[in-house]
Parts: structure tokens; sequence; C-alpha cells
């Protein structure tokens, strides 16, 4: 897995599409994934390997043939969520556990497990897509006001890529 205290630039990763973009520099992200489907809420999702990016390039989306486009990463500040949140991001997402639960997750829980019990709590309150995609934009929000530029995961268990094994 990658290590989101080395420095990012000029790391190559990829982005699998059926969509209308042709690169990925200024990619106009937003409105192009406002979907509650996207696992950390709207944003561009990028994979470090290129087969995973062909397995949503053929699935996921509507259009003609998918495609793979590739970007050199700039030098920025990633948020592991393989790992237990820095507590200033802890607090974020966990008082938004709480407002749908009525409960607070351990200081020692991953950032995924925290953002699955959130979707299930959200699932379960009955809220609109368009309210859970404005929960997971204001989440990016205040991430971003804490100096974070995007999130990584080890991913690999979803739909596209589950043969690639694991990848960030």
């Amino acid at each position: 897995p990658m290590d989101t205290t080395q420095p990012t630039e000029g790391k190559v990763f990829y982005h699998g599409t059926k969509g209308d973009l042709e690169s990925l520099s200024g990619a106009d992200v937003y409105g192009k994934s406002n979907t509650a489907k996207n696992l950390y809420g709207e944003g561009l999702y990028l994979t470090d390997n290129p087969e995973v990016a062909e397995g949503y390039a053929k699935t996921r989306g509507k259009g003609g043939p998918g495609k793979v486009l590739s970007a050199k990463l700039n030098d920025v500040t990633l948020l592991d969520l393989d790992k237990p949140l820095p507590e200033n991001v802890f607090t974020v997402i966990n008082d938004f556990i709480e407002h749908y639960t009525g409960e607070r997750m351990s200081p020692l829980a991953k950032g995924k497990a925290m953002y699955d019990n959130l979707r299930e709590a959200m699932a379960e309150s009955g809220i609109t897509e368009s309210e859970a995609i404005d929960v997971f934009a204001e989440i990016n929000d205040r991430f971003s006001e804490q100096g974070f530029d995007g999130l990584r995961h080890t991913g690999g268990e979803r739909l596209a890529g589950k043969d690639s094994g694991p990848h960030n």
C-alpha cells in the first residue's frame, strides 16, 4: 500500500471511465460523479493499478467503450482511511455518525470503517440520495479546510478489479 507520509509528486495514477473526459488535467469531476454510489462522495477516483482502471472503464457508467486515463500527481496530502484518523478529522466524521446513530465510534476505528458506518446509518435513516451527497460534500470540504487534498484506501473489494488484488 501507498505510504501517505511520502511525497506523491510524479506518481502515476489511472482513472477508468465511459464518460466524456478526454484528460484528467483540470477535469471537472463535480457534477460528473455526483452520486451517492461513490464510496467517499464526489471526486475523481484514481488507482495505482492500470488493470483496475481498465475494469472500471469496462463496467462503470454509460456510453460507448471505456477508456483509461493517466495522470501524474502533484504533491498532495492524502488522508489514509486504512488507519485510525487524526483527532481533528475523526471528530468531523464522528459528529455525522452520532447525528444519524446517536452513538460515537472509538478513536481507534479506521477511516474506512467510519465511512462504512456512516453510509449504513444514512441508508437506515431514510435520507435521500441528494442529502447523502450533501453530507459527503460537507465532510470533504471540512477535510480540505484541514489541509487534506484527497482520500486514500486500499481497494479491491468492489466490482472492478476483483481479480487484480489490492490497490490504492
